[in-house]
């Protein structure tokens, strides 16, 4: 192997070597790489981040047609025109590459970032007729990440940035430096259980 990672891929090689000769030796950055490679791990990391994100999206969506009725759509703006390109693009890609041709809905196109945007600019507005069991964006997804502070908007949103950053480890499979560890998991699932504790 050679290239960029070439000294890391081959440092973990050898790692693992010793450590199956010499089971105390497991320096903490080789223990981190052989759970970033533990499937079962990655496939629990992938459920967790998979129901979290249909979670959000069902919430944001319903609270936003509550809030603007029709309009809700209208009311995003930008998001909607970017997540709109992104569904035609996907679908232009499918057809020159003679995959089947589906119609790919603008709403499976949001980015993490951009629900993030959504509930920071809507995060204590009601809807003008009285709705029973209407909850806030903020009461619906402030998250309290244990970072000290969590008084603000920020603060209570820095959980977004951390869920993407999740997301986006679990996303890329071919690298073997990615993927997410022990502490991260038990992170995500932290992050699963107050959203739905949150809802209730």
């Amino acid at each position: 192997q050679l290239g960029s990672g070439a000294d890391t891929a081959w440092l973990r090689k050898f790692q693992m070597l010793i450590n199956a000769k010499f089971n105390e030796y497991e320096p903490k950055e080789l223990t981190d790489w052989k759970e970033r490679q533990d499937k079962a791990l990655q496939d629990q990391a992938k459920e967790y981040v998979d129901t979290t994100e249909k979670y959000m999206k069902e919430r944001i969506i319903q609270n936003l047609k509550i809030l603007f009725g029709d309009r809700w759509e209208l009311q995003l703006g930008k998001i909607q025109r970017d997540c709109d390109a992104r569904a035609k693009t996907e679908m232009e890609k499918h057809y020159k590459e003679g995959l089947e041709v589906r119609e790919i809905p603008w709403t499976d196109m949001f980015t993490i970032m951009e629900y993030k945007k959504i509930i920071e600019d809507y995060w204590t507005r009601k809807p003008d007729i009285d709705t029973p069991n209407f909850k806030t964006f903020e009461k619906l997804f402030s998250i309290d990440i244990n970072l000290g502070k969590f008084n603000s908007k920020t603060d209570k949103t820095k959980w977004l940035s951390l869920f993407n950053s999740f997301r986006n480890n679990t996303a890329h499979k071919g690298s073997k430096e990615k993927g997410l560890n022990k502490t991260d998991v038990s992170q995500l699932e932290d992050i699963h259980r107050k959203m739905l504790e949150n809802s209730e």
